[in-house]
């Protein structure tokens, strides 16, 4: 590529072995989107994990610019995951995204990364794992209905132009 600049070329395959899929489905009555971000794979304990925490969030923050959903949903059944404090940055991207606390979120759960998320969250993040941490992936979709629900009728309480 010239300039004298010794150029190596790089993939993420390099860094983490996580594999992902991204899914969107329709808001009942509405019409925003969900997005669904599956991830797979062994997550690396402590800061052997920044890596695969850095892609996570990549992926996800790519996935939001492109499809603009109102919601997040992580599946993590299939990722074992049992410490690490960067994770924190994968369970926050919407935030971190948007600038605020602005997109709803919740986690699909399994016994390959309950235990640490839920550590996680409580301990790390001051959350309560019960607001987060779903085993099924209907009762998370619910819950984050719910969140949707619950910060549109606060948006309208709160909302000057809706007052009479």
């Amino acid at each position: 590529m010239g300039n004298g600049m010794d150029w190596k070329q790089v993939s993420f395959r390099e860094l983490t072995r996580i594999e992902y899929s991204l899914y969107t489905a329709s808001r009942p009555h509405a019409h925003q989107k969900f997005l669904l971000a599956k991830f797979t794979g062994v997550y690396g304990l402590g800061s052997r994990g920044a890596h695969d925490a850095a892609f996570m969030r990549a992926m996800i923050v790519a996935a939001l610019d492109v499809w603009s959903p109102c919601g997040l949903i992580l599946d993590l059944r299939q990722l074992e995951y049992r410490w690490g404090d960067e994770m924190t940055d994968v369970l926050c991207a919407g935030d971190r995204y948007f600038g605020g606390s602005d997109l709803p979120a919740t986690v699909i759960v399994s016994n390959h990364c309950r235990e640490g998320l839920t550590t996680l969250l409580a301990q790390e993040m001051g959350e309560d794992p019960a607001d987060w941490l779903f085993d099924d992936p209907v009762d998370a979709a619910a819950a984050l209905e719910a969140k949707l629900s619950s910060g549109d009728a606060a948006d309208d309480a709160q909302d000057p132009l809706t007052e009479e």
